[in-house]
C-alpha cells in the first residue's frame, strides 16, 4: 500500500514538472499543425469555405509545382 501511495506521488510531481513543456509543445506545434491542417482544405476568402480536397488537386496540376526541385 505504502508504494502504491508513493509511486502516485511520483507520477503527480513528473506531470507537474512536465507540464509547462507539454504546454509549449501544443502551443508552438500541435495547434499550429492542425490549424494548417484545417486551411488547407478551405479556400482564402474570408468567409472560408470548406473546398475537401481541390486546393491539393489544383496544385498537382500546377505546371511550377512539378518543376520545382
Amino acid at each position: 500500500m505504502r508504494l502504491q501511495h508513493k509511486l502516485r506521488r511520483d507520477s503527480v510531481i513528473a506531470l507537474a514538472f512536465l507540464a509547462p513543456s507539454l504546454f509549449g509543445f501544443m502551443l508552438f506545434y500541435i495547434i499550429p499543425f492542425a490549424m494548417g491542417m484545417v486551411y488547407s482544405v478551405q479556400d482564402g476568402s474570408q468567409e472560408r469555405y470548406f473546398v475537401r480536397w481541390d486546393n491539393y488537386a489544383e496544385l498537382m496540376r500546377s505546371e511550377s509545382f512539378r518543376k520545382a526541385p
